[in-house]
């Protein structure tokens, strides 16, 4: 059952609830027993019986009581109808006992009325069932109905589409058949659902069609298809969503340069500038080449960017920086873009996890239906990458090797209290004299020297 259907029904059974109380007190308005009513009307005779003999009453002088007569039980036939042996008052016994009312209703017969009391514990009634109903189903889908309103907020705010389906429908179209570079692509995707292949330098009419400068047709770019057999709207186009609308504009990030589809809308396509090679693959093959404090300076300033935003990346790793033509290491694939503290779903038709093992922080434990990823867990994953990359240095020699060291001994601690976050790393004496601002607008030259290019054409 959806969200929507169990609103539905929750809104149905409090307004149901709501007519019934509303109907019980116009239809039956507030009653009291018949013989509550007879009493009051004699008290009131007696109270106007009264008042006038005390009118009367010559003033000195004791009223005179009126003698009490007795009035039988039995009396005679002349006081009762033909063939009654019963007087008046037994009658009267007689048909009390025997359920009948003064007025000649039975009361047992008479419909009970609903008083105002229970029309507004129907009314009652019919909000806890609804607010019942819809608890369940946001916790049963969102963890939590605050959840539940924080995603609604990222709708409303433009942060996630209304509707995915719409969202790759509207999707511009790239024609393959029009553009011969992206063809060797598509027998790829026959085999894997995700192909990334790097395209040195696009023809005129791609780059034309692409909108490319001159400088970003010389450097080249990447194509990453992603093929939409099996697989929900959201779960391919997310990345689409998040390199094109929530990562724009982040320092130190590798920029989209277009999102788009196929004719049929089998293959979504995202476009992006060609780098030499990620983190780790250049820092392998070129130990050499790297300042590992400017390049470590570098991506904790792109992933602190992220966070200032209150974004989380959930698979920081060295595979997805990557390294510009301009020797700078830029943050990529956001496919796994999420809002900091917010509960992701582990199973069911709606996965929402994303990682790799080797860069899990120890608080994530995968033993429940949710997970929680926050900063502290990027910053985790993040230490790990600096440690593999000062481990490949290997002999090399490494200024302030220990003070790195001691920075990724902060990043990495089992304790979530005791780790550090980005801004106290970049505070840490590993980066003394260092400016941030200057290392986004990169001041300090390049943090991957040499100019090796990752020989390899579908990456």
């Amino acid at each position: 059952m959806s969200l929507r259907t169990a609103l539905v029904a929750a809104l149905s059974t409090g307004l149901c609830c709501s007519l019934l109380a509303v109907g019980s007190s116009d239809a039956n308005p507030p009653s009291l027993p018949p013989e509550i009513v007879d009493s009051l009307t004699e008290a009131s005779g007696n109270a106007a019986q009264l008042e006038e003999a005390a009118i009367e009453q010559v003033p000195g002088q004791a009223p005179e009581e009126d003698p009490v007569e007795e009035e039988p039980l039995e009396g005679n036939g002349a006081d009762e109808g033909p063939g009654s042996s019963e007087g008046p008052n037994l009658r009267r016994l007689k048909a009390r006992r025997g359920g009948a009312a003064r007025h000649g209703k039975s009361s047992r017969n008479s419909p009970q009325a609903l008083g105002p009391g229970w029309g507004g514990f129907l009314l009652a009634l019919g909000s806890f069932i609804s607010a019942v109903a819809l608890w369940r189903k946001t916790s049963e889908l969102y963890h939590s109905p605050k959840q539940a309103l924080r995603k609604a907020k990222m709708r409303l705010l433009g942060q996630v589409p209304h509707s995915w389906e719409d969202y790759v429908r509207n999707l511009p179209v790239l024609d393959e058949m029009e553009f011969p570079e992206i063809r060797p692509l598509l027998r790829r995707l026959d085999k894997k659902p995700v192909v990334l292949m790097s395209v040195p330098k696009p023809r005129a009419r791609l780059a034309a069609f692409l909108g490319l400068t001159d400088e970003q047709r010389e450097e080249g770019i990447v194509i990453k298809g992603k093929s939409t057999a099996g697989c929900s709207a959201k779960e391919v186009a997310f990345e689409l969503f998040a390199h094109e609308k929530l990562a724009k504009g982040l320092p130190l990030s590798l920029p989209a340069l277009g999102a788009f589809r196929d004719i049929d809308g089998s293959t979504l396509y995202l476009i992006t500038p060609r780098a030499r090679a990620d983190v780790s693959l250049y820092t392998r093959r070129m130990p050499e080449e790297v300042s590992l404090r400017l390049a470590f300076a570098e991506m904790i300033y792109g992933l602190w960017g992220m966070h200032k935003r209150g974004w989380v990346h959930r698979d920081i790793k060295g595979c997805n920086y990557f390294v510009s033509q301009d020797g700078h290491a830029l943050l990529a694939d956001f496919e796994g873009f999420w809002r900091n503290g917010m509960h992701a779903i582990m199973y069911g038709e709606e996965v929402e996890i994303i990682f790799t093992e080797h860069y899990i922080a120890p608080e994530l434990t995968f033993d429940g239906e949710y997970q929680v990823f926050d900063y502290k867990t990027d910053v985790f994953a993040l230490g790990i990458t600096f440690k593999e990359m000062l481990e490949w240095m290997g002999n090399l020699e490494v200024p302030h090797r220990d003070l790195a060291e001691d920075l990724i001994r902060h990043m990495t601690d089992p304790d979530t209290k005791n780790r550090y976050d980005l801004m106290q790393c970049m505070q840490h004496p590993y980066f003394e004299g260092m400016d941030f601002d200057l290392v986004e607008k990169k001041m300090y030259g390049k943090a991957f020297e040499g100019t090796y290019q990752t020989p390899y054409k579908f990456l």
